[in-house]
């Protein structure tokens, strides 16, 4: 009771509560929908975990976590990098990538299999933490291998889809998807090279490597890519609501022009390839930050301007003189 109680004082805990209620109830039932769903439990569940090590460390003694707080916070990591963000990216790029980026629809099997295998590894991988479940240590590092292996099999699909689409322009948001899938699967060769390797993988800054992989690389790419298409479609969508035409409205792509979409996007990767040489080489730690705050503030400055763009158009639109209602005629 005590973490129910705890739980329903965040904020957090009542927007996830409303989502999963809202896709329970949807009666869409496409493939992306039942990754989303996944992705909310995947999020609970992490949410979960995040509350017991947190009051076991504010209250040592007080929470029956059970043993070493280290195999909590392992579990509870793989819950939020897998089972919350590569879950939720994996659900949204079966209905995106082929919509923005006019690649072939995902395979029918593969929509399936994926998420059913991450959340076997992660069920597996959370075993550890059940008492007297220690018969499962011998198998965590293959059990971690497995969870990364299909990581890896989403990203190489991901990138072959890609390379089959039907338009050949390449845009931001292609571009930041495609590295985004390419520091996947360096994140899973990586994962792989520390579990093979023990000797490797207890380099102090081996975590490091990783995290950089897949939040910069993987993560915040992803978000990146789509905010430059949603915002100005959304843009777009609101003003044509409020009754503009299409002389009317700036297209999508004079919402954010490429040209500043492009700019920030070399910044992102001069801040990600900054901060995967600051792993070795810790002086370039800085300069990292640095990169990553420019890459930052010009993404803000990018958004911004769409934001004016809307806000300029929509007042244009309500300032325009309202068409004469027709009378009816007299018989």
């Amino acid at each position: 009771m005590w973490l129910i109680r705890a739980a329903l004082r965040r904020p957090v805990t009542v927007l996830v509560a409303v989502i999963a209620v809202a896709l329970v109830r949807t009666p869409a039932r496409s493939a992306s929908i039942h990754v989303l769903r996944a992705a909310v439990l995947g999020l609970l569940v992490t949410l979960a975990l995040g509350t017991m090590v947190a009051l076991a460390l504010a209250l040592p003694g007080h929470v029956g976590t059970g043993g070493p707080l280290l195999p909590w916070i392992d579990v509870h990591a793989a819950w939020g990098l897998g089972g919350w963000a590569l879950m939720l990216v994996v659900g949204v790029s079966y209905m995106v990538v082929p919509m923005f980026q006019l690649t072939p629809a995902y395979p029918v099997w593969l929509t399936r299999a994926l998420p059913a295998g991450l959340l076997v590894a992660l069920c597996a991988f959370t075993l550890q933490l059940v008492p007297g479940a220690d018969w499962i240590e011998p198998w965590l590092p293959w059990v971690a291998m497995s969870g990364v292996l299909v990581a890896a099999g989403y990203a190489a699909t991901t990138l072959w889809l890609q390379a089959k689409r039907r338009r050949r322009q390449v845009d931001a948001t292609f571009v930041l998807w495609r590295a985004a899938m390419l520091s996947l699967l360096a994140l899973a060769l990586s994962s792989v090279a520390f579990i093979a390797l023990p000797e490797w993988g207890a380099a102090a800054r081996a975590p490091v490597w990783l995290g950089v992989l897949a939040m910069p690389g993987v993560f915040m790419s992803v978000i990146i890519g789509m905010l430059y298409k949603i915002m100005p479609f959304l843009n777009w969508l609101h003003l044509q609501q409020q009754g503009g035409t299409v002389t009317s409205m700036p297209n999508m792509k004079q919402m954010i022009p490429e040209a500043a979409m492009r700019g920030q996007m070399r910044l992102h990767f001069a801040a990600l390839a900054l901060l995967l040489a600051a792993v070795p080489f810790g002086f370039l730690a800085v300069p990292a930050g640095l990169a990553l705050i420019a890459s930052s503030l010009r993404l803000l400055w990018n958004l911004l301007g769409a934001t004016r763009v809307y806000l300029l158009c929509s007042a244009r639109l309500r300032a325009r003189p309202s068409s004469p209602v027709p009378q009816p005629r007299r018989a």
